[in-house]
């Protein structure tokens, strides 16, 4: 049938849900007249925030956030559920949808997401793309990553460099990862 109503579930860190925007975007390009809902954790939610290729954005701030989300979203019925993250791949099951695409889980009754083997050396976007490709959607080579930001953020910025007396152009330069100590550059580089 055709797929009117889509949910996102993306309960991954910043940088996790940053390198899947372009799924997001190739399932909206794919879908244009479809409604997309994200499901988010909050640190995914800030990132999404503004995102034009959504049309509705649920942030679960706790476990009873996410439950009552749970049966709002079952209740308003959704064609399909699609998992950009571990977490949101294992959850998508669970709304009930005819439909389910994710990152391999034994919940989800799927193969491996199209080529794209578990590897180290595999690019968190790359398994985001395989995911939708799984749908038939292919995504565009342009665009790459996308973060978008409120006048508020541009003026929360310049005031942070004021006061601390930096002047722009600035490089700032993000060295790893909250969770994951493997992520994060040794100091010596």
């Amino acid at each position: 049938g055709e797929i009117r109503r889509i949910l996102v579930l993306q309960f991954g860190p910043i940088g996790d849900t940053l390198f899947a925007v372009p799924a997001l975007k190739a399932l909206r390009r794919q879908f244009p007249a479809a409604t997309i809902v994200v499901l988010a954790s909050p640190r995914a939610g800030e990132v999404l925030y503004g995102a034009p290729y959504i049309d509705l954005l649920y942030v679960c701030r706790s476990g009873l956030d996410f439950f009552r989300a749970l049966f709002q979203l079952r209740q308003a019925g959704f064609d399909l559920a699609v998992g950009l993250s571990n977490q949101g791949s294992w959850l998508a099951p669970f709304f009930g949808t005819p439909w389910k695409a994710g990152f391999p889980s034994p919940l989800l009754h799927l193969a491996t997401p199209g080529p794209v083997r578990d590897e180290p050396s595999t690019h968190v976007v790359e398994y985001c793309l395989a995911v939708v490709r799984l749908l038939g959607v292919e995504p565009d080579d342009g665009g790459g990553l996308e973060m978008w930001l409120a006048k508020e953020d541009h003026q929360g910025a310049e005031k942070f460099l004021a006061e601390h007396g930096l002047v722009q152009p600035l490089v700032a330069l993000h060295p790893g990862g909250h969770y994951f100590p493997f992520k994060r550059w040794p100091a010596e580089r």
